[in-house]
């Protein structure tokens, strides 16, 4: 019998470094999967100029309800009445999330930002850099006009460059004070 022969049927034992960069290599593409498949139109979301969405009532305290916006929201508008809140939260997409930069808004003056803080969320079996969490931004509405707020992030992952649609983000803010 020749060497060949003898080892038909017989697979070579995987080392434990062939094992972790195997389970490595497959939460890389199992990331870069879902941002890959993730819809290309926006989700229907709360921030929408919708009837019921421009017939904001106060809470129960008087104040305006806080609005809310994520990365679902990219390319809408969202219409806010003078002195109520919004707070964007970029990251929603899990790798590189804590890679965003927000910019202020132009033009300046319709609304007012606050700091911008970083929430990291590494788990157990994460990679370190790969930027999971998020970037989240406060802004109150101070004068009625129309404004945008962009971010951008150059990297989705450890050494991984972001796709342009992964990469940019916008919004459009009208503030009135109507109710």
């Amino acid at each position: 019998m020749s060497a060949a022969s003898t080892s038909v049927g017989r697979q070579p034992r995987p080392t434990r470094a062939g094992l972790i960069a195997g389970l490595l290599g497959a939460v890389v593409i199992s990331g870069c999967s879902a941002a890959m498949h993730a819809p290309s139109a926006p989700a229907a979301s709360p921030n929408d100029l919708t009837p019921a969405a421009m017939s904001q009532q106060p809470t129960s305290s008087g104040r305006l309800a806080t609005r809310s916006a994520d990365d679902r929201d990219n390319g809408s508008t969202i219409l806010l009445r003078l002195g109520q809140q919004l707070v964007l939260s970029l990251g929603d997409d899990a790798v590189g999330g804590t890679y965003w930069q927000i910019f202020e808004a132009q033009p300046g003056g319709v609304v007012r930002g606050g700091p911008v803080t970083v929430h990291p969320e590494v788990e157990r079996g994460q990679v370190a850099g790969s930027g999971f969490g998020t970037v989240v931004q406060e802004f109150t509405a101070v004068s009625v006009g129309r404004t945008g707020v962009r971010a951008q992030r150059t990297t989705c992952g450890e050494a991984m460059r972001c796709s342009h649609q992964q990469a940019t983000f916008a919004i459009t803010i009208v503030v009135t004070d109507r109710p």
